[in-house]
């Protein structure tokens, strides 16, 4: 009569074929890790800038949203950013002005054609608009981005014309090269 239970044979067989199984969906599941981490930062980045936005509006105040570096704004989109009231619209944080969120710096791309994203008491851009490019820094094809348009709404860049390509602010596919 058999106890209940595994034989070792049985217990190997079931080993190997999970690692066989391991080894071959590896790749794929990196990408996917690595993607998701991309997305995760858009929509991160995204949320800060409604959030900086919100506070623009509701305390009729200048905000700025940059890679702050000893109080001024960088174009170093990677490190870590700041949202900030700007009271003195000078552009840069002084001491008194209030940071209001911050998003750690990433190891890998952010790319931006501006020092900052400035948001007027009215909740406008007072910089010009654009799409913040999110990319993985290698020939993967990995890559997403977070358009801001002129109104100051912002959003996590999409697929718009279903060519396989996530779109920027003027419909062309987001490229990290």
């Amino acid at each position: 009569m058999r106890e209940r239970g595994f034989t070792l044979v049985e217990l190997m067989v079931t080993l190997v074929v999970a690692g066989i199984l391991v080894t071959i969906s590896y790749p794929s599941l990196s990408r996917f890790f690595r993607d998701n981490q991309l997305g995760s930062d858009a929509s991160q980045l995204q949320s800060m800038l409604v959030t900086a936005r919100h506070h623009a509006l509701n305390y009729q105040m200048p905000v700025i949203v940059c890679p702050l570096v000893n109080g001024a704004c960088s174009n170093n989109w990677s490190g870590e950013l700041s949202a900030f009231v700007d009271s003195d619209g000078n552009g840069s944080k002084g001491n008194d002005e209030e940071v209001l969120l911050t998003l750690e710096a990433v190891s890998y791309q952010r790319v931006y054609a501006q020092t900052s994203i400035r948001f007027g008491a009215d909740g406008m851009l007072t910089t010009n608009a654009g799409t913040i490019r999110i990319c993985e820094g290698d020939d993967s094809g990995l890559y997403n981005g977070v358009i801001v348009t002129k109104t100051g709404r912002s959003r996590v860049a999409e697929d718009d014309d279903h060519n396989g390509k996530r779109d920027d602010l003027n419909g062309n596919p987001i490229s990290c090269t």
